[in-house]
Parts: structure tokens; sequence; C-alpha cells
């Protein structure tokens, strides 16, 4: 049930726009802001169809309202977030597995002592730069025990850093977007 008032503010505010010899431009700004401003506390209250209502016709009096804009399209701007936000938490686990593998130690190893002394061995041609000695070395771990996981990060180093640099990217990415999307929802009525 819409109050007499509710209309009259509205009649005013097209009025101001439609008539602005009778207004100062001013005041329509203030009329549009204070249209925006109710239509927030409608949302902000719960009435979300009250608020909607209130947005398009905002947007019929200034059709660029950067917030009549957003509130209308919350909802999607929401399950997109939604979205990211789950992205970024498997993407950063990824990552997380992905450190932990490249930086395991052989001493945390749970091998018999020929396979953790070759693989502390291997490691320590790697840390001095022999790098044609380290990666022989990690490949007779393999032959030893083909599941080690630190011979099969030091042989897929190449790809597993550049799956990492992929991730860090992309988590990024859907940081900036998330923001750039929590800001647009956030915006204040101008």
């Amino acid at each position: 049930m819409r109050r007499p008032a509710h209309i009259l503010f509205f009649c005013f505010v097209c009025a101001s726009i439609i008539q602005p010899a009778l207004f100062s431009a001013d005041t329509g700004e203030n009329a549009v802001r204070a249209l925006c401003e109710y239509a927030k506390e409608r949302y902000d209250g719960g009435y979300t169809a009250d608020a909607r209502h209130e947005f398009q016709k905002l947007l019929l009096v200034d059709p660029n309202n950067v917030t009549a804009k957003a509130y209308l399209i919350e909802p999607d701007i929401k399950l997109e977030i939604q979205y990211l936000q789950e992205r970024i938490g498997v993407l950063t686990a990824r990552l997380d597995e992905l450190k932990r593998i490249i930086s395991e130690s052989c001493k945390t190893m749970n091998s018999s002592m020929v396979v953790a002394t070759l693989c502390e061995y291997a490691q320590e041609r790697y840390q001095k730069g022999f790098m044609e000695d380290a990666k022989h070395e990690f490949g007779k771990l393999l032959i030893m025990e083909p599941n080690n996981e630190v011979a099969k990060a030091f042989l897929d180093k190449p790809s597993i850093e550049g799956e990492m640099k992929y991730l860090t990217f992309k988590i990024e990415q859907f940081t900036a977007r998330r923001q750039e999307l929590e800001k647009l929802i956030a915006t204040a009525c101008q």
C-alpha cells in the first residue's frame, strides 16, 4: 500500500527534473539523491520488491544512476561474488598444496635410510647447482621408491612452478573482480 506522501514525493522528483525552470539544478539533484536514499532504506529494511520498484523509478528520472543499476542487478552480483569466493578457496588450497610439495624435505619422508640418504644427496647436488647430477639422483630415487613426493616435485618443478604462477595470477584476478563487485554494491547514492 502506497502512502500519498510517497506519490507526492515522486511527482516532486519528476517535476523538478522535467520542469527545471521551477526548480534549481541543485534541488533536482537533491531530489534524485533523496529518492535513491529512500530506495536504499526500503532495500535495507527487507522490502526488496518495493526497493526494486523505487530503483526502477529512479532510473526513469536518472537513467545513468550507478547505484540504482547496481541494486537492480545485485542478486546476480552476489551470486558472482559467491562463485568467486569459492574459486579463490579452491585455487588457494591447490597453491598451498603445491608449495608444500615443492618445499618438502627429505627429512620428513618415512623411507628407508638408503632412500633418505640418496634424497639428501640429490638435494645437496641441486643446491650446489649441479642440476644434471641432481636430476640423475632423483631419477634413481624414483626407481627405488616410485611414489616419492620429493623426487617427483623436483623432476616436475618447472611445471609445478608454472602452475603456481598461473594459480597466483587467477587468485589475484578473481580477488580484484570480487572487490570491484563488492564496491559496486556499496556505492552510495550520487
